[in-house]
């Protein structure tokens, strides 16, 4: 019994053995379809690789779009996409990315775009685009939750960054490091509940006045008094933080912005110079908000100098509460004395 059942252990190790399955050398990549864009040129040369890293040799100086769609390409190894030094945009999208190694893309001198969206990213370590020249960074739709800190420092000509939803939880000016001078900040549908300190001014190019900041569709219930310290002066276009969890907001967060939603919140009461705030903003970036009776109508007041009739944000998309006072109920004798008079 003992012999059959040693015979029995040699045929499955021999039958694993030529599967490949305890082999990780003799297990066969899936090959990668890609496309190549040629400048001037709308039709792309597709071509297919065993590997990501028969991509870079195939790329040649004509060779200015790279694009890899719903491929199935979990790993981008380090120098997988190195000195591709003519390849203005890689697109990575729909893969299955789960991890992209420090020094993927290390020596791509002319990349100025890089969309990594639709994948399965969860950690964005320092090392992966530290030193790109990129100028607008893709990394929506993916399964970020950690990103660690200075993971996009330096990156000098970054003015576009895109991590809307993914399961980020805390938003962080440390993942930037020192200053930079983007223009679009991007973090819609994820799930932060407060923004920081000094949460944008080693951010934003503070001489820019057309600086765009999504943080729509959050659980934003905080923000710290000095969030927007260091942006004096400056001009923010557009700042959204609707569809958030807000109880408050303050005349000294608005200043500087020139088109503000904090629409579908929990606001209550607006602190401050409501004129300031409102400015000529559209009544639909302040609807859906329990305001108290008080802050509505003035509210109503502001934009009734800006157009004919507001009437429609009191009647449809906002709820005047105030607290109502309770009727204080008699005590049971004063009940017992009114039944004994009644009875007379």
């Amino acid at each position: 019994m003992l012999k059959a059942a040693f015979i029995h252990i040699v045929l499955l190790l021999v039958f694993i053995s030529a599967s490949g399955l305890g082999n990780n050398n003799t297990t066969t990549a899936a090959a990668i379809d890609v496309c190549f864009y040629v400048e001037g040129d709308a039709s792309p040369v597709r071509k297919t690789f065993a590997n990501s890293t028969g991509v870079r040799k195939f790329i040649t100086e004509r060779h200015v779009k790279v694009e890899i769609h719903d491929q199935p390409l979990t790993k981008v190894h380090k120098y997988s996409f190195t000195g591709m030094r003519h390849v203005q945009e890689l697109i990575i999208w729909d893969c299955g990315v789960i991890d992209v190694e420090a020094g993927a893309f290390q020596g791509s001198l002319s990349l100025r775009k890089l969309d990594l969206r639709g994948n399965y990213l969860e950690r964005i370590s320092t090392g992966i685009f530290n030193h790109l020249n990129v100028i607008d960074l893709n990394l929506s739709y993916n399964k970020v939750k950690t990103i660690e800190t200075e993971a996009f420092n330096p990156m000098i000509f970054l003015k576009k960054i895109d991590l809307s939803s993914n399961l980020i939880s805390n938003y962080s000016p440390s993942w930037f490091g020192r200053k930079h001078f983007l223009r679009e900040l991007h973090f819609e549908n994820n799930s932060i509940g407060s923004l920081p300190e000094n949460a944008f001014s080693n951010v934003i190019d503070t001489e820019f006045a057309l600086t765009d900041i999504f943080f729509s569709f959050n659980t934003i219930s905080n923000i710290h008094p000095e969030t927007f310290k260091g942006l004096e002066g400056m001009l923010i276009r557009k700042f959204h933080i609707d569809h958030n969890a807000l109880k408050i907001w303050k005349e000294n967060w608005t200043i500087n912005i020139n088109e503000l939603n904090i629409s579908h919140n929990s606001i209550k009461t607006i602190e401050g110079d409501l004129a300031k705030i409102i400015k000529n903003h559209s009544l639909k970036n302040f609807e859906h908000n329990p305001y108290n009776c008080s802050c509505l109508k003035e509210i109503k007041s502001i934009g009734d100098n800006y157009r004919e009739h507001s009437q429609w944000f009191v009647d449809r998309y906002a709820e005047c509460r105030m607290p109502k006072r309770r009727r204080k109920l008699p005590n049971k004798t004063t009940v017992r004395n009114m039944q004994i008079w009644s009875s007379f």
